[in-house]
C-alpha cells in the first residue's frame, strides 16, 4: 500500500465512523422516544425497568463513554486492516481456509475476550 491508498482507506473508514455513530444515534433516539415517550403505558408491562431511573447526566455520560468506545474501534481496525493488507498479520478472509467450525469458536472467543477487555 503507497501513502495515498493509505489516506484514501484512512478518509472512507472516517466518514464510516461518521456514518455509522449518526445512524446508532437516530436508532438510539427513535427506540428511546417510542419506549419511554410515545407509548409508554403500552410498552410498561414489557420492560424491565418499572421506571424511567436514568437521567440527563447519566444519559450524557453513556453517550461519552459510548462515542469513547467507538473513537477506540476507530482507531485499532484501520491500523489492523492496514496490517493485514501489507501481510504483517494472520488474519485469514476465506471461511474454507480453516473451516466454519474454526471460524465461529474463533469469533465467539474474540467477542468473550474483547468483552472481558482481556
Amino acid at each position: 500500500m503507497n501513502l495515498q491508498q493509505i489516506y484514501e482507506f484512512l478518509l472512507s473508514t472516517l466518514v464510516g465512523y461518521v456514518q455509522s455513530t449518526a445512524s446508532y444515534a437516530v436508532i438510539l433516539t427513535v427506540v428511546y422516544l417510542l419506549i419511554w415517550q410515545f407509548f409508554a403505558s403500552q410498552f410498561k408491562r414489557f420492560r424491565i425497568q418499572p421506571v424511567k431511573r436514568a437521567g440527563s447526566t447519566q444519559i450524557r455520560e453513556e453517550i461519552k463513554n459510548s462515542i469513547i468506545s467507538l473513537l477506540g474501534g476507530l482507531i485499532t481496525t484501520p491500523l489492523i486492516l492496514i496490517l493485514q493488507q501489507m501481510g504483517y498479520t494472520k488474519i485469514y478472509i476465506d471461511p474454507t481456509q480453516y473451516g466454519l467450525v474454526y471460524l465461529i469458536i474463533s469469533a465467539l472467543l474474540l467477542f468473550v475476550l474483547a468483552d472481558a477487555r482481556i
